[in-house]
């Protein structure tokens, strides 16, 4: 249903700015991992969600293969 994903190395953003990356030039949405977190280890992940349609998916998938970070 969710998966926790770890923002690539040397994008110099932690979970909030690199979230807000994602939507404005990926147009692809996750909550970020701090949200989930107390600890540091947070700020360093995003929170994905599967329960959406195929088609949906399919989509995300095609946007996030042309990220270039």
């Amino acid at each position: 249903y969710y998966i926790l994903a770890d923002i690539p190395e040397g994008t110099g953003m932690n979970d909030m700015a690199f979230a807000r990356y994602m939507v404005s030039e990926v147009g692809v949405a996750a909550v970020p991992g701090s949200s989930f977190y107390k600890s540091e280890e947070g700020r360093h992940k995003l929170r994905f969600t599967f329960s959406k349609k195929d088609e949906t998916l399919m989509e995300a998938a095609r946007r996030l293969e042309g990220l270039e970070i």
